[in-house]
């Protein structure tokens, strides 16, 4: 289930980029969008795939967890785009799918506490 919630994820925050791309730079536009479809994501993985409502607690650790993703995902991006002048929407699904087993693994740990 965790695949269909995050394939979910993923269109969701293309669609964010796509039209944050438009209005902002390109970087702003990723960690705005990542940081959108992070609060959509925490809520529906912690709801579909672990069958879990969050607590304060669980939600922040999800935060920190969402922010180190972020960063190693935007610098990876960055660093796509500048050296290989990739075109930035596919360079961002790229940078999100290379981050994403970091991000599962984080946040499996925080939510499978209570079992």
């Amino acid at each position: 289930m965790y695949v269909v919630v995050g394939c979910f994820n993923l269109a969701m925050f293309q669609g964010a980029f796509f039209l944050g791309r438009h209005l902002m730079p390109y970087a702003a536009a990723h960690v705005l969008s990542y940081a959108i479809t992070s609060v959509l994501g925490a809520c529906t993985h912690a709801r579909i795939t672990y069958h879990v409502l969050l607590t304060v607690r669980e939600a922040a650790l999800l935060a920190v967890v969402f922010l180190l993703n972020a960063a190693l995902s935007a610098l990876l991006l960055v660093s796509l785009v500048e050296s290989r002048n990739g075109a930035t929407q596919l360079m961002s699904v790229v940078a999100a799918a290379a981050t994403a087993p970091l991000g599962f693994v984080l946040s499996r740990r925080v939510l499978r506490r209570r079992r």
